[in-house]
């Protein structure tokens, strides 16, 4: 129905008691420069989806429009997925993961996912 539409709507939903105002799918930068001028005091939500309608823009920029919450919510899923099309690219092509450069070692993998603690913990409260 439109950016209008969808202002008058946020609108209302503050009139309503809503904490947070989230427009869906601005699509361009004049869009979400509109919503930031339309809500003053009001906990401005954007959805940075690469690949999406709405441009993806930094956090400082949309606080700069008014936003106060932003969130990349795929952006971890989407480079996940390509680091993991590559690794089984180069299995398939290959036979072997061997000579992957853009890989985490396995030392630093237990690190991220803090083994160490874990043995500890292991430690701790194992029985003999």
């Amino acid at each position: 129905m439109g950016l209008d539409e969808a202002i008058k709507r946020g609108r209302a939903c503050v009139e309503a008691g809503a904490d947070v105002v989230f427009i869906e799918a601005p699509q361009s930068i004049e869009d979400l420069q509109a919503i930031g001028t339309a809500f003053k005091d009001v906990y401005l939500f954007a959805n940075m989806i690469e690949g999406g309608k709405t441009p993806v823009l930094s956090g400082e920029k949309l606080a700069e429009m008014g936003f106060k919450i932003a969130v990349y919510p795929l952006s971890g899923l989407f480079s996940a997925t390509k680091a993991m099309m590559n690794c089984y690219r180069q299995l398939f092509e290959n036979g072997t993961t061997a000579g992957l450069t853009d890989i985490v070692s396995f030392q630093d993998f237990e690190e991220i996912i803090e083994v160490p603690k874990y043995r500890e913990l292991e430690r701790k409260f194992s029985v003999d």
